[in-house]
């Protein structure tokens, strides 16, 4: 079972098990010590740094395919494929 910890201070992503034996978003750390103790949960920290780094690198790439991105938030963009159409016939081709 896995859940990630905003700074070690609260759960902010738990797996389906971790949610089965009772992990709630947002319930702070301290209060879930002793049960991912008791069921072995591995408790992974959040690097908001790495994941923005990340986020930057894939919208870059994005944009090599397209000029046309719109960032939505740290994980969700928006790509426009108008431009494009002229080199293939079909979306699916283009995929």
């Amino acid at each position: 079972m896995q859940w990630s910890a905003n700074n070690d201070g609260c759960a902010v992503a738990c797996s389906n098990e971790a949610k089965a034996i009772g992990v709630k978003m947002d319930t702070p750390w301290f209060q879930l010590k002793d049960l991912a103790k008791q069921h072995g949960i591995i408790v992974l920290s959040s690097s908001y740094t790495l994941y923005g780094d990340m986020s930057d690198r894939v919208m870059t790439i994005l944009r090599d395919f397209s000029p046309d991105v719109e960032v939505y938030s740290i994980d969700a963009c928006f790509l426009g494929l108008q431009v494009l159409g002229k080199l293939w016939p079909a979306a699916t081709e283009m995929g």
